[in-house]
């Protein structure tokens, strides 16, 4: 190995013919001592080291180099002279000598001398070398040091091999030293070692792979010789290999549990995995139980080195209790061996009743590439446990499948029952069929096989959605979903008859699936007609429920309409609204009979609170006024018409802004005109007006046919999305010929009979304490009874009147209509938030709201006439409120 030596000990050696005379001169005037010469002299250079022994002019250490190791260091030297010079070096004693480097130099040249040390030996190494260039010379004294590489090494090595297969396994040394060596290793036969030759640096390890391929079985020993470069010996290994032959056995670690077995069925089998993984194949192999009520069986013939094979194991009790023992499984020849341990339980069972639902499980047409779901039971009803052994599909179709978790083996206890689905997945057309088998503890009939049929095929009929899916609903509870059938035919489709899957068995699962009973069969679908069907579903489960529905479509055949569901006894409700924006549109009816100047001033008066109301609970709102009155009128009204608006906005005539907002200039001091609308009517029809103001042909339309008056229509005034609030300003009860009943049904109709939020009643009227009427009993009364509206005493001091009509107008109950009737859990006839078991939980943006506040205010309440949550306060729009609740299957 070349090593070259960088450090400080490195000395540069300059030699000059600069015309230095003597050796005084050559120091002073080259820059370098010691050394004799003429002219000029040689001298050292600058960083030249005096030799401190004095025994030569300059000194050179090697350092510490390993024995059988080469180094190398370098001499600059430098011509200072005019002219040019010849290098001579002397004599160098070994282990030194000289690589490299110039024989002459030119003027103010520069080269380097390449000196080595290579050591054989360890031990202190010197040398004196003289250099000169005819004129002057100087002496170099080389010094350095060799020790020996060391390994630490393991002192044996042990590895098995199959015959005929390469094994290996690795040595590896340590260098114990600070120098770097090189490394030879050989080995015996037959074993071979990688890599021969390398390379160790300072304290570094070094892995051999030692490699072994036996031919024969048995054992083999060798000797690993690692030496230096030098042939020195550095450390022996020695090395025992085992080659083995025959057939060798891993098998599956066990225990394998029986669980219970019924005495008398047919053994439970389980069966062992095991693998040759000798090289010799097995013969034949035995297999043995210490136990007699577990019997293994292992194969009949050879099993072949690398060949796996199974062995069953049966487990037959003949009485009571735990057993327990071991299988031994060997091999001839000797060599493949292992134990699995066995354990089991024999248990003593009556002959169990066991019932299979429905008893044959039939898929309808099913178009290829759906998927759908069948309910398969069974039901124990014996009064005691039945035991289930070996449940499995039986598919050579691969088109059907069942859970992965569904278990082989079970015992079900005395009247309880085990459902689980059965998947057809069709991806052609065709018939299919399959069986579910298992066999019962009932020795009269210990197998039971159910049968399964499923047809697969395209047709023109759709279904939307292609599955029904009824979510959770609480246990014995009921659900809708409506689906559309489409016909994609060209030719008009009959459907002849709706029946429920197993319609013979209406105990099946599946049972309480159901067509709407009010749709009329046959009926006809017209060519790319679609037609919308109701569907029941009536849950007696804990748990998923699949189904379906047969549709016989007469020439088109069966199909299939699947469906699903499923039950839970604790299943709560939950219900999401979205609140939205606080739009309100409020139609006055104002009456103009003789007795109403008192009740228009007490409104006007109080207008202004009205409006700054609704401003300030950021409503966006407008407003149109109408008047009771009907007939010819006289000078008495304000307006036109002589004040028969009779439903139409005032002004009839369009001389100022009819329909009221924020944004009309001077609103409020029209708001006050228009509420005095005179006193020259006769008879005060306010439902009348209020129907009429409403209905097709004017609040649709910009003119109203039946009258003189152009562009009398109410075009604009209703917004869908808004709340309407109608509201009465009456000096008397209605006259009008409309009843309480159709008038609200109507007025319910505008917003949606789905949207009772959208719609309040309200009356202003004065009360008994100025003159004025009770309403208590009126058709007033009793129409604001059923919107959840306000009667508002026009003459009351505490509070201004039209404060109190603004904060029922213009702060309605936001209302959300939920999918169902929440369950009164405390009994005590009102569905609220109170008590140890809440009938309902109310959240907004994810936090819960109690419906009354600290004061002690309604924050929400629940309108059992109308099943919906009404807020008391303002939501802003985009709040997210949530409602929980159990359903009330009653």
């Amino acid at each position: 190995m070349r090593r070259t030596l960088v450090c400080a000990l490195v000395v540069a050696v300059a030699l000059a013919a600069s015309g230095c005379g003597s050796a005084n001169t050559c120091e002073g005037t080259c820059g370098g001592g010691g050394g004799q010469g003429g002219e000029p002299g040689i001298v050292a250079g600058g960083a030249a080291i005096p030799d401190p022994s004095g025994a030569a002019d300059y000194v050179l250490f090697f350092g510490d180099v390993a024995t059988g190791e080469r180094a190398v260091a370098t001499f600059p030297l430098e011509n200072v002279g005019a002219t040019n010079r010849l290098i001579h070096v002397g004599e160098i004693a070994s282990p030194f000598g000289l690589s490299g480097g110039p024989t002459m130099l030119p003027s103010g040249g520069t080269g380097a001398l390449e000196f080595t040390y290579a050591p054989g030996i360890a031990a202190r190494h010197e040398a004196t070398v003289a250099i000169d260039d005819g004129d002057r010379s100087f002496s170099v004294r080389l010094t350095g040091r060799s020790e020996p590489g060391a390994l630490d090494c393991p002192e044996r090595i042990s590895f098995d091999a199959d015959v005929g297969v390469e094994a290996t396994t690795t040595v590896t040394c340590t260098n114990v030293r600070a120098v770097p060596f090189g490394l030879r290793a050989a080995v015996d036969a037959p074993f071979a070692v990688t890599p021969e030759q390398a390379a160790v640096e300072p304290t570094k390890t070094v892995d051999l792979e030692l490699a072994w391929t036996p031919d024969a079985a048995g054992s083999s020993t060798g000797t690993l010789r690692l030496e230096d470069t030098t042939g020195r010996e550095l450390a022996v290994v020695e090395i025992a290999g085992t080659a083995y032959a025959g057939p060798r056995f891993s098998c599956d670690a066990g225990p394998f549990d029986f669980g219970f077995q019924a005495i008398g069925m047919q053994p439970e089998r389980l069966t062992i995995h095991c693998t040759n993984t000798g090289d010799r194949a097995a013969a034949s192999i035995a297999t043995t139980s210490d136990d007699p009520a577990f019997v293994a069986t292992g194969p009949a013939g050879a099993v072949d080195a690398g060949a796996s094979f199974p062995v069953e194991v049966a487990f037959a009790p003949s009485a009571e209790g735990s057993r327990s023992g071991t299988v031994a499984i060997e091999s001839t020849p000797p060599g493949g061996s292992a134990e699995v341990p066995v354990v089991g339980f024999g248990r003593q069972l009556a002959p169990c009743a066991m019932a299979l639902s429905p008893t044959a499980l039939r898929f309808p047409r099913v178009a290829p590439g759906q998927i759908v779901a069948l309910d398969l039971e069974l039901i124990n009803d014996a009064p005691h446990a039945c035991a289930v052994r070996g449940l499995q599909l039986v598919d050579g179709s691969g088109a059907f499948s069942m859970p992965e978790d569904v278990p082989a083996n079970f015992d079900l206890d005395a009247g309880r029952r085990v459902r689980f689905p059965v998947t057809f997945s069709p991806t052609a057309e065709g018939e299919f069929a399959a069986a579910v088998e298992m066999r019962v503890s009932d020795p009269a009939q210990e197998q039971r096989s159910l049968p399964i049929a499923a047809v697969a095929g395209d047709t023109c009929l759709q279904f939307e959605p292609a599955v029904v899916d009824f979510g959770m609903v609480r246990q014995g509870c009921s659900a809708s979903r409506s689906v559309a059938i489409q016909n994609t035919c060209t030719w008009p489709v009959r459907i002849l008859g709706v029946d429920p899957l197993h319609a013979s068995e209406p105990q099946s699962p599946g049972a309480g699936f159901s067509f709407d009973p009010a749709v009329v069969l046959p009926a006809t679908l017209a060519a790319a007609g679609t037609r919308n069907f109701e569907l029941g579903y009536a849950n007696r489960i804990h748990g998923a429920e699949n189904g379906g529905l047969v549709l016989d479509v007469g020439q088109e055949g069966e199909l299939f309409l699947p469906m699903r569901g499923a039950g839970d006894p604790d299943f709560e409700r939950t219900d999401n609204f979205t609140a939205g924006a606080r739009k309100l549109d409020v139609l006055f009816v104002v009456d103009n009979t003789a007795d109403a100047a008192t009740v228009q001033q007490a409104l006007v008066s109080h207008v202004q609170a009205f409006l700054s109301r609704a401003q300030a609970d950021g409503v966006d709102w407008q407003l149109g006024i109408t008047t009771a009155g009907f007939g010819t009128g006289g000078p008495g009204c304000s307006g036109t018409v002589n004040g028969a608006e009779g439903g139409r906005l005032f002004p009839v005539n369009r001389s100022s802004d009819r329909i009221l907002t924020p944004r009309v200039t001077g609103y409020d001091a029209l708001f006050d005109s228009y509420l005095q609308a005179g006193t020259c009517q006769s008879t005060a029809r306010a439902f009348d007006a209020a129907v009429r103001a409403l209905s097709p042909g004017v609040i649709d339309v910009l003119d109203v046919v039946a009258t003189p008056e152009p562009l009398d229509g109410n075009l604009g005034f209703l917004r869908a999305d808004a709340h309407l609030a109608v509201i009465f300003v009456m000096a008397a009860d209605d006259e009008s010929g409309t009843g309480i009943a159709a008038t609200y049904n109507f007025l319910a109709g505008v917003k949606g009979v789905d949207h009772p939020e959208l719609l309040s009643v309200h009356v202003l009227a004065p009360g008994t304490s100025c003159g004025g009427f009770d309403p208590a009993g009126t058709r007033l009364e009793g129409l604001v009874a059923v919107t959840d509206g306000a009667v508002v005493d026009a003459c009351a001091a505490d509070v201004p009147m039209a404060q109190q009509l603004g904060a029922a107008a213009a702060s309605w109950p936001t209302a959300f209509l939920l999918e169902a009737l929440p369950e009164d859990k405390n009994a005590d006839g009102v569905i609220d938030d109170r008590g140890t078991s809440p009938d309902l939980v109310v959240l907004v943006d994810g936090e819960p709201v109690p419906s009354r506040n600290l004061a002690g205010d309604v924050v929400w309440d629940f309108n059992s006439a109308l099943g919906s949550v009404r807020f008391r306060v303002p939501l802003a729009a985009g709040q997210q409120v949530e409602v929980r609740y159990a359903e009330d299957c009653r």
